[in-house]
């Protein structure tokens, strides 16, 4: 990472993007840190922490993925409109087959480059699932629900859409955060995934969500 993007761990100065796009630095764990007592014990205490929610014996490791999301010079925070979901969701399916897990490995910090989160978007969408026909998965999943819910309340259409209203992106994001709504009962709120290091996050891939954008003054450092 350090000769490709020129960013270096024992140099905050190097933290910064120097481009107008962020620097999101995404791969495997080293073999070293892949191979080590501790991140082994990461693994066990995952799979225990997911059997004891969800009470299923069935869980394993998948592939592991760093995430850095260097911060950005001279921007303003705003609620991104890349939503999406990463796996399909299927009526009959009520737990989920696959979770994903955020180790943080530093402080993640608010405003800080961290996934965000739609609760209740999973359940809605089963609610609607006779509804829904384009596939649900990666990178794009979930526009007919987007579609079903923005027609349904306006606080959904700026969530997902922002390009149909005429507010700035700050009035946008004064108006999502923290506020919410409901839709068929259920309600939805707009969470940030953040953490301290050493806290886990277990969350479910059919739910939507969004990478954002690191206004804060360190790199967000988690592992998946």
């Amino acid at each position: 990472c350090t000769t490709k993007h020129g960013v270096s761990h024992d140099d905050p100065k190097s933290w910064v993007s120097k481009r107008d796009g962020d620097v999101r630095l995404y791969g495997p764990p080293s073999q070293r840190l892949a191979e080590s007592w501790s991140f082994k014990h990461l693994a066990n205490l995952v799979c225990e922490t997911a059997k004891l929610l969800l009470e299923n014996d069935r869980w394993a490791i998948g592939r592991a993925t760093i995430f850095v999301n260097c911060p950005v010079r001279h921007k303003n925070w705003v609620v991104p409109s890349g939503w999406h979901t990463d796996m399909p969701s299927k009526p009959n399916q009520l737990m989920p087959r696959t979770l994903y897990v955020f180790a943080f490995l530093d402080h993640a910090l608010p405003q800080g480059g961290s996934t965000l989160l739609l609760t209740g978007s999973f359940q809605r969408a089963l609610h609607s699932s006779d509804q829904l026909h384009r596939p649900n998965f990666a990178f794009g999943g979930g526009k007919d629900l987007q579609e079903i819910l923005a027609q349904e309340d306006e606080w959904f259409s700026d969530l997902f859409f922002p390009e149909r209203r005429s507010c700035s992106d700050e009035e946008r994001t004064r108006l999502l955060m923290g506020k919410g709504t409901s839709s068929a009962g259920i309600p939805m709120n707009i969470v940030e995934l953040i953490g301290a290091p050493g806290d886990l996050v277990l969350w479910d891939p059919r739910s939507l969500h969004s990478a954002s954008v690191n206004v804060s003054s360190r790199p967000r450092s988690v592992i998946r």
